[in-house]
């Protein structure tokens, strides 16, 4: 576990000792950004639950000499190109796995650059919360939640045009993002805790029939979801319990926010909001805890919104609160590692370190 850790500490280090006073801004990302995707890359095969299953397809490309219109595959067009091309530079999986996290990490640290107020801030978040751990397990989603994140920005600006392009993109690597069409129109919604009743109401109709909602994909996307129901759901509770907590804790400081920075604290709250209601309906319902990775599209809204509490809370400037802060994520971030889609020990790829 130590050496997620260091990953972590390391980038915060590279943010802490280069970017002071917002000075070279562009190094201390591409320091980051080259830490946060070389690391999944040298991971063994055995290193996530998902991961055997990509690195057994990509393995199995040698047996296959059709072009890639031809591909008779399950697998969205967009990440059999990239695995195409990964294949194409080497038969090692290190490739693949490299251009997974290129792909991940290169779109959520844009993502963040673009939006958030403090750079050292919300990596930390998304690194700590589990964000970036994602990578590890759910690649073709992770790369769509990843891509989906620049249309933030569109939302916000209202650019309807641009936020459907963005989803069009992410589209190519996880059909699941189709689900964030109309959140451009509830996003933007004036927040009310009315509004939150009874889209906790329509959540639960939602998830509890989410069978009958994964119809509208391919036979395939049902049974790659289905081989989780015999899972053990550890964890899930714990996710649950502390994202509805630090929903609870955004709600309360609102009215402390700067009427500068009320409209994107609105849409970060909403995705807040909505991200909880996933984790609470899916404990309350009894669903399959895997349909949690739904709030992985809402996840930017948790590292965008801290910079804004921060700035403007007073409660959350003073040197205690940050540290009891960054003490609580480090913890949860251990507890994630522990609990979580196999990500420990971490195991080295044989192939690279013999």
């Amino acid at each position: 576990m130590i050496i997620y850790f260091i990953i972590l500490f390391l980038v915060l280090f590279i943010f802490s000792f280069l970017n002071k006073n917002n000075k070279n801004i562009n190094l201390s990302i591409f320091l980051s950004a080259s830490v946060l995707i070389l690391f999944p890359s040298i991971r063994s095969s055995n290193v996530g639950t998902d991961t055997n299953n990509y690195v057994g397809n990509f393995e199995n490309l040698k047996y296959v000499e059709a072009s890639i219109t031809e591909v008779k595959s399950s697998l969205e067009i967009g990440y059999i190109a990239l695995e195409r091309m990964a294949y194409y530079i080497s038969q090692e999986y290190w490739v693949l796995l490299f251009f997974i996290a290129l792909v991940a990490v290169g779109f959520s640290l844009f993502a963040i650059k673009k939006m958030s107020s403090d750079l050292r801030m919300s990596v930390f978040i998304y690194v700590s919360l589990g964000f970036y751990l994602f990578l590890f397990n759910g690649a073709r989603q992770s790369i769509a939640a990843s891509i989906f994140g620049v249309s933030y920005y569109y939302l916000i600006k209202r650019n309807l045009k641009y936020y459907l392009l963005w989803i069009g993109i992410a589209f190519l690597f996880h059909k699941t993002v189709l689900i964030m069409i109309p959140f451009y129109f509830i996003l933007n919604n004036e927040f009310s805790i009315k509004k939150i009743f009874y889209y906790s109401i329509l959540s639960f109709i939602v998830l509890t029939f989410l069978s009958r909602f994964l119809l509208l994909f391919d036979d395939s996307t049902i049974d790659r979801y289905s081989v989780y129901e015999g899972r053990n759901a550890q964890g899930g509770l714990l996710l649950t319990l502390f994202f509805v907590l630090i929903t609870f804790v955004l709600l309360s400081v609102r009215k402390s926010i700067k009427k500068e920075n009320s409209q994107y604290f609105n849409v970060y709250l909403n995705t807040c909001v909505f991200s909880s209601i996933i984790y609470m309906v899916v404990s309350l319902s009894g669903s399959d805890v895997n349909f949690l990775r739904m709030s992985l599209y809402f996840s930017l809204g948790y590292i965008l919104i801290w910079p804004l509490v921060i700035s403007d809370v007073k409660f959350f400037n003073n040197v205690t609160t940050k540290f009891i802060f960054i003490c609580i994520h480090l913890v949860f971030f251990g507890v994630y590692l522990s609990k979580m889609s196999n990500l420990i020990p971490f195991e080295f790829n044989p192939n690279l370190f013999p």
